[in-house]
């Protein structure tokens, strides 16, 4: 069999807990992934695109780097990324027959997942690429993800919200939880601004700052200004080795968002954590992001600690990588030496700025305008995601209406996913998708009423081709189409979009 032909045959959406056989799996192969440092990012929303903000910035200095993301949107070799670029499908079905063969041939290993084989796959192939650094997201959770085999010298975690609750709890703190299981001893955690709508945000960050104390890990958090001084508060009560707080506030508009970010740290206390000297001297100013909406910059702000945190580390393994053993114990030490020698602190500024410029991600917040007619494509499938996408079309398209077009997995609430685009939405396009987990159109419209009782106009069809092209023709001057409540709906878009020569 085809080893693409074998990935597809495992199903998709299979999952089993436990760690146990991709571990045994990559034992096999000699711990590939351990070889190479790692920066491992989980969250409900935002994880995506902090792996390609950290790529980006990483893609500036002398390394190669390798990002492993999920779900792929159109091809399944969008998943791995080398030096930026999707990797072969030839390399990619080779790494998965490697993985198949060595499964056949172990009952200990019987049984991996889709998801199982395409991480070991891609570890393996990174591995064998001369990565310098492994930027990987989780797929779902945290503790029991397949991902969670890595090693990091800095994790993050981005957001919580209500999604996936059958596999990770009902509640945002037994979410947290599972979130919270990608956190190593001694190892640096950056969290985002998490909860910061719910009641329930302050124990939720109360519980990341219980396993960063129990762990050793030194914690930088992003915060919201209005909300500085109970964070930092927070952060003082408690015996994590060292602290920063990242004030980021945004401006956005024409599809970019300008941010600034201030670095606030404990009062007259030098830092006890050297991979925090890069923060303090680098952090502070002002990017220029080409991605549309006030959320990116808790984004960026995570994304530009992480990636000054690991920067040590990845440039120590290239010169390991070049033949210089003196490398080793600067890599096993992540000494910012390295960094301080070749860079000053004004021209490693400008090459994050420079990384940050370009970096770019499909599906998240995407603009088109297609014969004047503008519309939005954004994966977006709970609350949290559906209300940053609404501020973004109040500030970059303030007071036109929305035509919206969803199509929803069955694990999802649609209700949650529409109430905040309450008075914005002119109609509404309700859609399935060709998969075993699309929800069905006659639930999707009973969850949409829950939460959207004013939709003026509501249309289904289960043919999403059909959606899309009735949906299109409703746009006008006055008006943005938005795509949203599933990262599968954006290939049908795009397909239709190329048919039509558009």
């Amino acid at each position: 069999m085809d080893p693409m032909d074998y990935l597809d045959s495992l199903g998709q959406f299979r999952m089993r807990a436990g760690l146990e056989r991709i571990v045994g799996v990559l034992r096999a192969f000699g711990d590939p992934h351990l070889s190479i440092p790692a920066v491992h990012i989980g969250g409900t929303n935002g994880k995506g695109t902090t792996v390609a903000m950290v790529e980006a910035i990483l893609s500036t200095f002398p390394l190669r780097t390798g990002s492993y993301t999920s779900p792929h949107l159109i091809d399944v070799t969008e998943r791995l990324r080398i030096q930026g670029e999707n990797v072969p499908k030839d390399k990619l079905s080779e790494g998965i027959r490697r993985i198949r063969d060595l499964i056949e041939g172990s009952p200990d290993t019987e049984g991996l997942t889709y998801f199982e084989v395409l991480t070991a796959a891609s570890y393996l192939i990174m591995a064998d690429e001369g990565v310098d650094i492994n930027i990987s997201e989780v797929g779902m959770g945290g503790r029991w993800d397949a991902t969670n085999i890595l090693g990091p010298q800095a994790v993050a975690i981005t957001s919580i919200s209500m999604d996936h609750m059958e596999h990770l709890g009902e509640d945002p703190v037994s979410i947290t939880r599972e979130k919270c299981g990608i956190i190593k001893p001694s190892t640096p955690v950056v969290v985002g601004n998490i909860c910061s709508r719910l009641e329930e945000g302050n124990r939720c960050l109360r519980y990341v700052l219980d396993v960063c104390t129990r762990n050793g890990c030194p914690v930088v958090v992003v915060s919201e200004i209005d909300r500085m001084g109970e964070t930092i508060s927070l952060l003082s009560s408690y015996n994590v080795p060292d602290w920063r707080v990242i004030e980021a506030h945004a401006r956005t508009g024409n599809g970019s968002t300008l941010i600034d970010l201030k670095m606030h740290c404990p009062v007259d206390q030098a830092s006890l954590e050297p991979r925090f000297e890069l923060l303090d001297r680098i952090m502070e100013g002002s990017y220029l992001v080409p991605l549309a909406g006030k959320h990116q910059a808790c984004n960026l702000a995570i994304a530009v600690a992480l990636s000054l945190m690991v920067l040590p580390f990845a440039l120590s393994h290239n010169r390991l990588r070049s033949g210089d053993r003196t490398a080793l114990k600067d890599l096993i030490e992540g000494s910012v030496d390295e960094v301080n020698d070749r860079y000053g602190s004004s021209e490693l500024k400008e090459m994050v700025r420079k990384g940050i410029s370009r970096v770019s991600i499909r599906g998240r917040g995407e603009i088109f305008n297609i014969d004047g007619k503008e519309i939005i494509i954004d994966g977006c499938h709970n609350l949290e995601a559906a209300r940053a996408l609404r501020e973004t079309i109040r500030d970059i398209f303030p007071g036109r209406c929305v035509h919206l077009l969803i199509a929803m997995m069955r694990d999802k609430h649609p209700g949650d996913m529409i109430e905040p685009f309450g008075g914005l939405i002119s109609t509404l396009t309700i859609t399935s998708l060709p998969t075993e987990r699309s929800m069905g159109t006659g639930d999707l419209l009973r969850g949409v009423l829950m939460g959207g009782k004013d939709i003026p106009e509501i249309h289904i069809r289960e043919e999403p081709t059909r959606a899309i092209e009735e949906w299109l023709e409703r746009l006008d001057g006055d008006s943005i189409g938005v795509a949203a409540g599933s990262f599968y709906l954006y290939r049908h878009i795009r397909e239709f979009l190329g048919r039509q020569k558009v």
